[in-house]
């Protein structure tokens, strides 16, 4: 899992003075980027080799 996914849950639960909306519909972004990566990057490779 993408560490950037632990500022979301960090923000989230921390009180901190002043914090802004963690915006949890940009969350799936660090959660599927890179598995869609992983699976381009298998069928690149398995085309190309």
């Amino acid at each position: 899992m993408n560490p950037l996914f632990a500022e979301f849950i960090g923000t989230a639960l921390l009180p901190i003075p002043g914090k802004r909306d963690s915006d949890w519909s940009y969350a799936w972004v660090p959660i599927l980027g890179p598995l869609v990566g992983a699976l381009l990057a298998a069928g690149a490779r398995s085309l190309l080799l």
